[in-house]
């Protein structure tokens, strides 16, 4: 009966993609630029900038996205 017992797969949607998603054509692009500038902008310091413009992401969410290791919508 439970042979085929399985845990759920975890599956969490991408933060920082929902934000691009979300955002204005112009403002997209400037973040896909801060997210290709990791010279310029830590982890850290583009989640705080963000945070302090309302949008919710994590360091570690920004990390995960530029390395590519982020669900896909």
């Amino acid at each position: 009966m439970l042979e085929d017992l399985t845990p759920p797969k975890k599956e969490t949607r991408c933060k920082v993609r929902n934000i691009l998603r979300d955002l204005e054509p112009g403002d997209m692009q400037i973040l896909l630029k801060a997210l290709g500038d990791q010279e310029s902008w830590s982890h850290e310091a583009l989640a705080t900038a963000l945070r302090e413009r309302g949008l919710e992401v994590s360091a570690a969410g920004i990390a995960r996205h530029r390395a590519g290791k982020c669900t896909h919508d």
